[in-house]
C-alpha cells in the first residue's frame, strides 16, 4: 500500500521521498524582511518552467503569533504561484492541512490590500 504519511518530517524529506530528487534548501531568517532579487527571480524562474517544487516553512512561533497571523508553527506550506505585479512580490501559500488561513495583509478578509490590478 502506498501513501504519503510522514508525521513530523519535513518538506527536504518528503519531496526526497515522492520525487527522488535531491532538494536545495534555502533559509531565510526572521529579520531578514524580502527575499534577496536573485533568489526570488530563481524561484520566480523555476515556477513558471515548471521545474521546481517549492515549499516554505514556518519556524518556532509563539501562540500569540500564530493567532494573529493563522500560521501554523513549524509548519511546511506549499508554493502555489509567484507572481511580481509592479514590483510587488506575491508568494500564494496553502496550508495542507487547510484549518488555519493567513490572516495579515493579502490575507482573503484584506479588503485595503487587494486593489483590482492584484486580485
Amino acid at each position: 500500500m502506498g501513501g504519503y504519511d510522514f508525521p513530523g518530517s519535513s518538506s527536504n524529506v518528503d519531496l526526497t521521498a515522492l520525487t527522488g530528487w535531491i532538494p536545495e534548501r534555502v533559509n531565510v531568517k526572521r529579520t531578514e524582511t524580502k527575499l534577496t532579487d536573485s533568489l526570488y527571480l530563481r524561484m520566480l524562474d523555476g515556477h513558471r518552467t515548471g521545474d521546481v517544487l517549492m515549499t516554505v516553512a514556518t519556524g518556532p512561533l509563539s501562540k500569540e503569533e500564530c493567532d494573529r497571523t493563522g500560521l501554523v508553527e513549524c509548519h511546511a506550506y506549499a508554493v502555489l504561484d509567484l507572481k511580481n505585479v509592479n514590483g510587488l512580490r506575491m508568494i500564494q501559500l496553502k496550508n495542507p492541512w487547510c484549518h488555519l488561513r493567513w490572516k495579515g495583509k493579502y490575507s482573503p478578509l484584506d479588503k485595503d490590500s487587494w486593489t483590482p490590478e492584484l486580485q
